[in-house]
């Protein structure tokens, strides 16, 4: 017994032999002064690839205060403040000029790119507010993407992108943008209309479900008593004509519908009274029958 104790108590005190460096192994840098370290530590997309997006905070807390890289971050981050200042001021101008010198400092950085996106739309120039918009969704509209960042996992953002290609008639890229917000619905627990809350969720609920599915008949004709209210709001609150016309036509699809069912119904329900009156009938000539038959006959 004490030989193990002096044993176990010998090997605890002992200090371990000093770790001999490997042939082949790198240490850590103890001072990370360049991009291509941070890349290479922490396994990140390239900081110096202008497409590159990797997280600013990264950067600038990693890398000396005094490094291109952060001084380029932190300026791209003052002239954005200043732009959203002037945007909640209703300088929209103004807003753009700083954003898009932020953009070019951050090296395209896609939430600023759907800022400058928003202040164009504002001020009615689409095309080139459908330029950002394009570099702001590029990541959300990938198949492969999962939509847990922003600004890419905003559905209402996707929603703006998407009425912006159809104002500038870019119809297939804003079916795309449709179906991505879809698939975002489809992802919820209660995936149903009456738990859509804001209007660009209702708007592409509808673009979907009664623009598509109702021409394939895949949905029963009872689920949409409850689109109707939804679907007048969009017709109501939309300003695009194009999509006026389109909720339009589908809600009369959807009233066509219920009408034709109803009429099915009744005339299911004459058919049940009718077979019901004729069973009746045969039932009742069945017992006459059987009550002649059982009277026995006179002599």
């Amino acid at each position: 017994m004490y030989p193990l104790i002096l044993l176990l108590t010998h090997s605890l005190l002992t200090p371990l032999p000093p770790i001999k460096e490997v042939a082949g192994t790198t240490r850590l840098p103890l001072t990370i002064s360049t991009p291509e370290q941070v890349e290479k530590l922490f396994h990140l997309p390239s900081l110096t690839n202008p497409m590159s997006h990797a997280p600013r905070f990264l950067t600038r807390n990693i890398l000396p205060d005094d490094h291109p890289d952060v001084i380029r971050i932190r300026s791209a981050e003052r002239h954005l403040a200043q732009a959203r200042g002037a945007a909640s001021a209703g300088d929209w101008n103004h807003a753009i000029e700083e954003g898009i010198v932020s953009w070019d400092l951050s090296r395209q950085d896609p939430d600023t790119a759907l800022f400058i996106a928003d202040q164009l739309r504002r001020v009615g120039r689409l095309s080139e507010a459908l330029f950002y918009y394009r570099h702001a969704m590029h990541h959300a509209l990938h198949p492969n993407f999962i939509g847990n960042y922003m600004p890419w996992d905003n559905r209402e953002a996707i929603m703006r992108y998407a009425d912006t290609c159809l104002q500038v008639n870019q119809w297939k890229e804003a079916d795309t943008a449709y179906w991505k917000v879809i698939s975002m619905l489809k992802k919820k627990p209660n995936f149903e209309l009456q738990g859509i809350k804001t209007m660009a969720e209702r708007v592409a609920y509808l673009y979907f479900a009664l623009g598509v599915e109702i021409k394939n008949a895949n949905y029963a004709t009872n689920d949409f008593l409850p689109v109707i209210p939804y679907f007048q709001e969009a017709i109501r609150r939309t300003s695009l004509p194009s999509m006026r016309n389109h909720y339009t036509a589908c809600l009369g699809v959807v009233i066509d519908l219920l009408r034709s069912a109803a009429n099915d119904k009744i005339a299911a329900e004459k058919r049940a009274i009718t077979e019901a009156k004729q069973l009746a009938a045969f039932e009742a000539e069945k017992r006459a029958k059987l009550e002649r038959d059982a009277v026995p006959a006179q002599p």
